[in-house]
């Protein structure tokens, strides 16, 4: 199977995700996601809607509490395990938009 030109970035980036984070890109993703956790959190208007979130989409609001140390509990291997399920080759679709010849004259007078 060919691949096209713009589909190799995504490839490159999946093999790599694929392959494992190093602890220095781990760290790096943890302090992101807990400094926006609390970013969040440090208003009425994102308590209320974490609030909401961890109800709906966690099935409690009080799991909201144990966030940071969930986001802690990630491990290098955690991460590989999911990028191997969720990016699995046989599942990608690639779309490519190329314009046509219609939509390239469209716009000459």
């Amino acid at each position: 199977m060919r691949q096209h030109a713009l589909e190799q970035p995504a490839a490159i980036a999946v093999e790599r995700a694929v392959a494992g984070v190093t602890d220095a890109e781990l760290r790096r993703a943890k302090n992101l996601i807990t400094a926006g956790f609390w970013k969040r959190i440090a208003t009425i208007d994102g308590k209320a809607h974490l609030l909401g979130e961890y109800e709906v989409f966690h099935g409690d609001w009080l799991k909201m509490f144990d966030a940071p140390m969930q986001f802690e509990s990630v491990t290098r291997g955690s991460v590989q395990a999911v990028a191997r399920e969720i990016l699995d080759r046989r599942r990608r679709t690639v779309g490519v938009l190329m314009p046509t010849n219609q939509a390239e004259g469209a716009g000459a007078t």
